[in-house]
């Protein structure tokens, strides 16, 4: 059977995690056959909501954890008539045509490399959208299918933005970081590996994805705004085309913005159940990639050193260190990412005064405090909430 026609099946198998010590100590690792098999729906929206990650779990990046039958069939199928390859396409990713079917697990070094061919080869400044949409398309025969068991809409939005769970089925390469401001919850992302000339086309596929898929899981159109730190782009159109028109440009932060008001409106609205004659297994990773674990503890505690998080971890803070570089980071740059984006929410987004902000980010020294903020950003507190947004 060929793969790349074949997008449709019942049987998905749950991949399980191992300790982080033992993660973050061994080498390549494929996660082990435990399946958690859901006879109904309910089984499942049960299982999405208990099954807790508790800090233990951690992929690496050349872990394979990742239902990638979806993710890889959907990337080649836009990326060919673009004027791509499947050869090239495949080429320096450790990805087989032969093996491309549906239990095949990927890691996120894996999929990065593949993304990056499908940037590299097609044509058109539309394949990022393209391919979101399209991933969006196979929700009913992917893990994600478990969405259609969860009984309201704002259930829905909640998981499929910011729930690991939901997060390895269509964005592997990007953790939303939840923010709760008065009127709005934004999410940001923050990349599961660095990869600078990746950036934008993950970001393209992620929002036109989660646009996309939220109007057909949920059967009516949510309405999210879509925020971006970078000028206008002259491909406009395609933004409007797969992202609506609630999109802003020269903010003080990339994300997803979504009113409170409306996702308290539909707390109480049932969704239409998608039944299917089959039982059911689904893939949903329960871990963090190792950058989301340290940024979570520093967002937590911005005082947690790299000490910390590998004492935490059980490992040492060299093999902590080797390990951030295979992600192409570092303690330095991810804590730095964590305290400037809290930084702009505090103080350009909500307007906090020092004193305010000070005590959000557990900074009771003002002076130093402002001294951080002018490092980290570039501006002082006062110019930060001078800022305008939309």
């Amino acid at each position: 059977m060929n793969a790349l026609s074949a997008l449709s099946t019942t049987n998905f198998v749950e991949q399980s995690a191992q300790p982080a010590s033992e993660v973050l100590a061994g080498e390549e690792r494929v996660s082990s056959s435990t399946q958690y098999k859901f006879t109904s729906l309910q089984t499942a929206r049960n299982y999405v909501h208990t099954e807790l990650l508790d800090g233990s779990q951690v992929y690496n990046p050349q872990d394979k954890v990742i239902a990638g039958f979806w993710l890889v069939t959907t990337a080649i199928e836009v990326a060919l008539p673009r004027g791509a390859n499947i050869h090239k396409l495949l080429r320096g990713t450790g990805i087989f045509e032969d093996a491309i079917t549906h239990d095949l697990m990927i890691s996120i070094n894996q999929y990065n490399a593949l993304l990056t061919n499908v940037q590299a080869q097609t044509k058109g400044n539309d394949v990022g959208f393209l391919l979101g949409s399209a991933l969006a398309t196979t929700w009913k025969t992917s893990p994600l299918f478990a969405l259609s068991s969860f009984d309201n809409t704002s259930d829905i939005i909640h998981a499929l933005i910011s729930e690991q769970c939901f997060r390895w089925c269509i964005a592997p390469l990007v953790y939303n970081r939840q923010y709760e401001l008065d009127e709005h919850l934004l999410w940001v992302p923050e990349a599961t590996i660095h990869n600078e000339k990746l950036k934008v086309f993950v970001l393209e596929i992620i929002f036109s994805c989660l646009f996309s898929l939220l109007k057909q899981v949920t059967g009516q159109r949510v309405p999210l705004a879509f925020t971006f730190n970078a000028s206008r782009p002259r491909n406009i159109a395609d933004f409007e085309t797969h992202l609506g028109l609630r999109i802003s440009f020269n903010q003080p932060v990339t994300g997803i913005w979504l009113n409170k008001a409306y996702l308290a409106s539909v707390s109480d609205v049932l969704v239409d159940k998608q039944i299917s004659t089959h039982k059911q297994t689904s893939t949903l990773g329960q871990g963090m990639s190792l950058t989301d674990f340290v940024r979570n503890n520093v967002f937590s505690n911005v005082n947690c050193g790299l000490a910390d998080i590998a004492n935490y971890l059980g490992v040492s803070t060299a093999t902590l260190k080797r390990k951030l570089k295979e992600h192409g980071t570092n303690y330095r740059l991810l804590s730095e990412e964590v305290m400037r984006n809290k930084a702009i929410v505090l103080l350009s987004l909500q307007k906090l005064t020092n004193e305010q902000a000070s005590a959000q980010m557990d900074m009771s020294d003002l002076p130093n405090f402002r001294r951080t903020i002018k490092r980290l950003t570039g501006k002082t507190p006062s110019e930060l909430r001078t800022i305008s947004n939309c």
